[in-house]
């Protein structure tokens, strides 16, 4: 066997085997105790009926909180990122690998867009139909996929095809339906991963993040073209923190939330756009405990949020968390060993 031949095979088996161990049999739906309202969507990893090809990239769950259920909404070998509930929750818009250059367990060279029909369970591409819609070419590549309350603007990463000085980097676009226009996100810093877009409730604003140094917190305001960069004691004092951004609990503020890069405590802030300021609203002190895809509720009592306990690389839990803010109370659901990616929690759903 060629050098490249044992490679190619053993990277297959790296990809296959931990999702053959994994197991079957997961239910597609299931009755589960929720103890917020609306509904949610996320990747999780897991293996279905497809053994050893399921798992490995994860797909799609949504949870309804006002059914107390859990349903599995695919269970395949494809690949699934950035989920968005659309149309009043009646579709899942998301990012995915699917395309004529398949390679084993999912993975195309570019990621694309597709729906999801949450009652039919249909998919289907829907980059040419949001490029009539928008009445804007998209090009294939299209990643970091965020879709506004509204489903009337999007943001997300791509090549910019128009600059051939820059066709080979990823730039930030926005686009909306009322301008029928791209736009690139300008900062000096477009170049670098951009990761989990959230919308201010009226669509003005959008809050995200860069792995810049460990990792930044950003806003950017549409309609001014205007750039921000997040700051707070906590950054400017220790120089290994990383920080994720999170929901808008209305068009005046949103949460975050800073650690450092190693240590058991996660700061969560509240920031205030209008006097560009940063304020303490918890503080989680658990060993080997890492929390994603932050939200607030409306109220501001309480947040929702992935949180994931590790040792030795191995996950020993994997929850949605929900933290009441005024006693400091955490309790989760939906709770295994695996891995969980992108949550979006539609309150009002």
């Amino acid at each position: 066997m060629k050098v490249t031949e044992k490679l190619k095979f053993y990277w297959i088996l790296w990809v296959l085997f931990p999702a053959a161990l994994a197991g079957c049999g997961e239910p597609s739906e299931m009755e589960m105790e929720v103890p917020i309202p609306g509904k949610l969507v996320y990747v999780e990893d897991f293996a279905g009926r497809h053994g050893v090809l399921a798992g490995r990239f994860g797909d799609l769950v949504l949870i309804d909180g006002n059914k107390n259920r859990r349903y599995a909404l695919t269970d395949d070998h494809y690949y699934y990122a950035y989920p968005n509930l659309v149309n009043n929750g009646k579709e899942v818009w998301f990012e995915s690998k699917r395309g004529d250059d398949l390679w084993p367990a999912g993975l195309g060279s570019r990621s694309d867009l597709y729906s999801l029909d949450v009652e039919t369970r249909q998919v289907r591409n829907i980059r040419d139909s949001l490029s009539t819609v928008f009445g804007v070419p998209l090009e294939l590549g299209i990643s970091k996929f965020s879709v506004s309350p509204s489903d009337t603007r999007v943001v997300f990463s791509m090549r910019d095809r128009n600059n051939p000085d820059e066709s080979s980097l990823t730039s930030f676009f926005y686009i909306g339906k009322d301008e029928q226009h791209l736009k690139r996100v300008e900062n000096r810093l477009t170049r670098e991963p951009i990761d989990h877009t959230f919308w201010a409730h009226d669509e003005s604003k959008i809050a995200y993040e860069m792995m810049v140094r460990y990792g930044l917190v950003y806003t950017y305001d549409i309609e001014n073209q205007e750039h921000r960069n997040l700051s707070n004691d906590f950054l400017e004092s220790i120089s290994r923190v990383f920080c994720r951004s999170g929901s808008w609990q209305n068009n005046k503020g949103f949460v975050y939330m800073c650690r450092e890069n190693v240590g058991n405590r996660s700061i969560i802030y509240k920031y205030n756009y209008e006097e560009d300021a940063s304020t303490i609203i918890a503080e989680i002190v658990k060993d080997n405990f890492l929390i994603r895809s932050l939200h607030i509720s409306r109220d501001g009592n309480y947040l929702v949020f992935i949180g994931r306990t590790m040792q030795n690389y191995k996950i020993l839990k994997s929850a949605i968390y929900v933290y009441d803010l005024e006693t400091d109370e955490m309790e989760s659901f939906a709770v295994n060993k695996r891995e969980k990616r992108w949550l979006r929690w539609y309150e009002d759903l």
